[in-house]
């Protein structure tokens, strides 16, 4: 196994990623109430929802709130606008945040005016230390454990989020293939049997660390992966995205966790229940949301070399990508083959099953991320 750990400044990429829609579902005569979605976090571009909240029965739709203004101000008097992108979608580049400085999120909408309660920015420490892989015993499963240690005086509660990125090869690496608009066999110009593919979880791991002293060294299980699927084929790289927050904003994740995957539950507290950190010019107007302000998020990105693990989708792809005569598919034509979903094989007249031979067939794209790591 080998780590690489970089903090970089383009951020923004992922962390555009790291905020999930929320849809408030409030019992009769408590909808329509603005919701927050956002963290104020330095040297990134920062993704705030604005939504409004709808009545129990009147399904999941996003109701995006148009537009409002949007800003990020310091006390210093910093002052970073905020632009539409979408359905109540917000962006603000944030810039350095200053230590000693408050920040807070500021929302002119409808008359109104919501502002959240100014905050100094939370560092976050670089904790990650390696990423282990456990098969469970039936084989057909991984656990990804992430081992952290506290160091120094570390904060008390993270938010732990993760992207997946993986290489995956084609058993077949093709030398010419069949054009169909010239009806000729021509050379291979791509590196088709060569591809990566990525996922993102908008499952966060919340992590309370006030039991842990400084040294400490734990794994949390961060995520599990089926060995019958291409994860785990040939080269797999873990983001680990780790930022502090405040005990609020933890206790305000971990109520909105539990209504997102229990809503409709006897003890499953209301949206309107959720602590928050918003207040609106009009005290009678009910606000949801928390926003927290964060000065960094610490980047770790671990690399598996996955040959020593038993993975199941390789076992069963070489079984599926058994190569044939054209002869055997009893046609003659190469628009018939093309069409049936098949590829060319090599250089000669063998195909195979295209996502064999093209990993584009895969939902795999060519193109190799900048910051990827050969072996």
């Amino acid at each position: 196994m080998k780590k690489i750990i970089s903090i970089v400044g383009m951020l923004a990429l992922l962390l555009g990623s790291c905020i999930e829609e929320f849809n408030a579902q409030l019992p009769e005569g408590e909808d329509n109430i603005l919701v927050v979605d956002g963290s104020i976090i330095g040297d990134s571009l920062c993704t705030f929802y604005l939504s409004r909240s709808v009545a129990v029965g009147e399904g999941n739709a996003f109701k995006g709130e148009m537009s409002a203004s949007v800003k990020v101000l310091g006390s210093d008097g910093t002052e970073w606008p905020g632009t539409l992108e979408g359905e109540g979608v917000y962006q603000v580049q944030v810039g350095t945040l200053t230590p000693g400085v408050s920040y807070q999120l500021q929302i002119q909408s409808k008359g109104l005016t919501y502002t959240s309660h100014p905050q100094t920015p939370l560092e976050t420490p670089q904790l990650a230390d390696s990423l282990l892989v456990r098969e469970n015993e039936a084989k057909e499963e991984a656990s990804m454990l992430l081992y952290l240690t506290m160091r120094g005086s570390s904060n008390a509660y993270y938010r732990i989020s993760y992207l997946q990125d993986w290489e995956i090869r084609a058993v077949w690496k093709a030398d010419v293939e069949y054009d169909r608009n010239t009806k000729e066999i021509v050379p291979v110009t791509l590196p088709i049997y060569r591809g990566w593919k990525s996922d993102y979880a908008d499952n966060p791991y919340l992590l309370a660390a006030d039991k842990y002293g400084s040294g400490s060294n734990f794994p949390i299980e961060l995520y599990r992966i089926s060995l019958r699927q291409d994860n785990l084929s040939y080269r797999h790289c873990t983001s680990v995205l780790l930022r502090a927050i405040s005990k609020e904003e933890y206790e305000y994740e971990k109520i909105r966790s539990q209504i997102s995957s229990e809503m409709g539950g006897l003890f499953t507290p209301q949206p309107s229940e959720l602590p928050t950190n918003i207040t609106c010019s009009d005290p009678s107007v009910k606000v949801i949301g928390y926003v927290g302000v964060s000065k960094n998020v610490a980047l770790s990105r671990f690399y598996i070399n996955t040959t020593k693990v038993n993975c199941i989708y390789n076992i069963n792809n070489y079984e599926r990508c058994e190569a044939h005569p054209m002869s055997y598919y009893e046609a003659n034509s190469y628009d018939v083959m093309y069409n049936w979903g098949y590829r060319l094989v090599g250089s000669s007249k063998l195909w195979a099953r295209g996502s064999c031979v093209d990993v584009r067939l895969n939902q795999a794209t060519l193109e190799e991320p900048a910051w990827w790591q050969e072996e």
